[in-house]
């Protein structure tokens, strides 16, 4: 739930930052490795590493997100995406976007996946302010366009996604106790977990 970021090769660890300048949170963080650099979401700014060995650090490369919120992330087409609650932020390794893309204002985003049609991007969201990882309420997931930077298609989910993950072009997803896979109109059930409603 805290510290810095380190490496490990083989036996050894060593820590890449020598204070942390944000906090990072179990379940809500994500890392990412993107144009040769590797990024970390914590509550509030996005540190890049960047060398062979990650030892260049800027543990404020992206201030001014959220705190309260997740912040995770995806590329598609050479854009790395970046959730902060309804808005999505992009980096193309030259130019950065704020708010590039504006979801509805009563929605907050909790995971990114690139579509299986390798273009579109999805945001799937919480539909309360409380979106813990043990929150049961609704949520939504919208299509976006990446190349219009407007999502295109919204669509309604009995629970908040918490995690995404796409393997062999299926999305499979982890919602309250249960994990199912996307299929292009809603969440399908596939099996219900034992004892965690998390990630």
């Amino acid at each position: 739930d805290e510290g810095a970021l380190d490496t490990v090769d083989g036996p050894t660890v060593t820590k890449r930052q020598t204070s942390t300048a944000d906090t990072y949170q179990l379940g809500t963080s994500d890392m990412l490795q993107f144009l040769g650099n590797l990024y970390a979401t914590g509550q509030g700014r996005i540190a890049q590493l960047a060398g062979t060995d990650l030892t260049t650090i800027d543990s404020s490369w992206w201030t001014g997100l959220r705190s309260n919120y997740r912040h995770p992330m995806e590329i598609v087409e050479g854009t790395l995406y970046i959730a902060d609650q309804y808005e999505i932020h992009t980096w193309n390794g030259t130019t950065s976007t704020a708010a590039a893309i504006t979801l509805p204002t009563d929605v907050n985003v909790t995971s990114l996946r690139k579509h299986p049609n390798g273009r579109d991007l999805l945001a799937f969201c919480g539909t309360t302010a409380n979106f813990s990882h043990t929150k049961g309420a609704g949520g939504k997931i919208y299509v976006i366009d990446t190349v219009l930077k407007d999502w295109t298609r919204e669509i309604e989910v009995e629970a908040q996604v918490e995690g995404s993950r796409n393997v062999g072009g299926i999305i499979y997803v982890t919602y309250g106790m249960t994990v199912g896979y996307f299929n292009g109109d809603g969440i399908k059930f596939l099996k219900k977990l034992r004892t965690s409603t998390t990630t």
